[in-house]
């Protein structure tokens, strides 16, 4: 099963185009996450880009070819109605998520902003729901997963360009020079989003049988860890870390015990020089950026080198008061930039958008409860990847290299969004996208 071979690619997009709407939909979808910035419309104060067309018509024609093949169910299907599978969990997270959103309208004080998070959100549920059943079929999983690496090759394209030829017209950090942003507008955003296929395509070269999908999917890691390193996000370098260590924790089992003992060995050491007086803990706390979530703390010594760092940590400390203020219900879906002067820090009085970390963000805007269910989606997309991964052999083949590519792209977003939010320019679609392919070869392997 070469999914990615170039004439196998160009195939099953014509196959895909020629045979089923759903799936030439799911197909652009990474394309119009990647570039549907650039044609966005504004309704008032609601923006809706391409990729909002695209999944208001995947659910119309899932909601017509639904009831036409109403009937046509999996005996697979039909014999595990009962049973609770990770797919059924994430589907209801996602529902109890967005009924809590709903909910939140009663007291957010912007409303606007509520409905925009709760379509959002939406949105990922319709993909996760509908797109299944089609990404099953061979020919539509391959394309869809080939146009998420080549939307994410051209983005990453773009960057290099940017980074060499449009350096003039680029943001410029004062503690790390120039950074690229493709067509995310911001450095963070746009590496998160090359974390949605970097992890895929090492994993196609570590793992693929085909000597040929290794070289190319080496290759293009190659070109996207270039753009990445030229975006100079510390975020997605944490992402892409910890989605390499989960990757050859499950794809190399044999290297488990060098990995335990690395990670172990690192620990000790640290507690070492910690204990050992060698390094005092304020002074590698102050290296490491972290301080106090406390108004001195975060107001004095601020420098070029530390600004980004402190504002970040300054809006933590926001969204740690939101938090303790409603720790219920949260101030509302959507709603931090509008009540964040009311639990800023002093010096910090500019919203930023989100808390720069989605957790957090996500308590402070629905309290506990909101926090927890988002939580809960995370573990259950997760636990979805697993199931698949324990039945199947890690061998050199393509299905375990996409397997551990997609829990790869899991973690590292997981990660990364412990300083950031990349829920933002439709990446949560991409991200549960690619949910979807795996319980497309769960649901491919049940008809087996």
């Amino acid at each position: 099963m070469h999914m990615f071979s170039s004439h196998r690619f160009r195939a099953c997009l014509r196959a895909v185009t020629s045979s089923s709407p759903v799936g030439c939909i799911l197909a652009m979808l990474p394309f119009s996450v990647a570039f549907g910035s650039l044609a966005t419309l504004s309704f008032g104060p609601l923006h809706a880009t391409p990729t909002d067309a695209l999944v208001v018509g995947l659910v119309m024609l899932a909601g017509w070819d639904g009831w036409r093949a109403r009937r046509e169910k999996d005996r697979a299907e039909r014999s595990s109605r009962c049973s609770i599978t990770p797919h059924r969990m994430l589907i209801l997270t996602l529902v109890a998520l967005i009924a809590w959103m709903v909910l939140s309208l009663t007291w957010a004080a912007d409303r606007v902003l509520a409905v925009k998070e709760m379509l959002k959100w939406s949105e990922a549920l319709a993909v996760i729901i509908v797109a299944p059943r089609h990404l099953r079929d061979r020919r539509v999983l391959a394309a869809v997963l080939g146009t998420v690496v080549v939307a994410a090759l051209v983005e990453a394209l773009l960057g290099m360009v940017q980074g060499t030829v449009l350096a003039g017209d680029l943001p410029v950090s004062a503690d790390r020079g120039v950074r690229v942003v493709g067509t995310f507008g911001q450095p963070n955003p746009y590496s998160g989003y090359l974390n949605l296929a970097l992890p895929l395509l090492l994993a196609l070269a570590a793992w693929a049988r085909d000597l040929r999908l290794r070289l190319a999917g080496g290759g293009m890691a190659l070109v996207l860890g270039g753009a990445l390193a030229l975006a100079q996000s510390r975020g997605a370098l944490i992402g892409l870390g910890a989605a390499l260590l989960v990757m050859a924790w499950f794809g190399w089992p044999s290297a488990r015990r060098f990995l335990a003992g690395g990670m172990a060995l690192c620990g000790c050491l640290i507690a070492m020089a910690v204990m050992s007086g060698s390094v005092a803990l304020s002074t590698l706390l102050e290296e490491l950026g972290l301080r106090p979530l406390t108004d001195a703390a975060l107001s004095h010594n601020v420098t070029d080198a530390n600004f980004s760092t402190v504002e970040r940590l300054a809006h933590w400390a926001a969204a740690a008061r939101m938090v303790a203020a409603h720790p219920l219900t949260g101030v509302g879906a959507g709603n931090y930039p509008v009540a964040y002067h009311l639990y800023a820090v002093p010096r910090w009085q500019l919203p930023l958008g989100h808390a720069h970390n989605l957790y957090l963000n996500m308590m402070a805007e629905l309290g506990i409860i909101g926090g927890s269910l988002y939580l809960a989606s995370v573990i259950a997309g997760l636990w979805l990847i697993m199931q698949l991964i324990s039945v199947e052999e890690i061998s050199y083949s393509p299905r375990p290299a996409i397997l551990l590519g997609i829990l790869g792209v899991t973690v590292a977003v997981a990660a990364h969004n412990m300083v950031d939010d990349l829920t933002t320019h439709g990446m949560l679609l991409e991200q549960t996208l690619l949910l979807a392919c795996v319980q497309g070869l769960v649901l491919a392997r049940l008809k087996q």
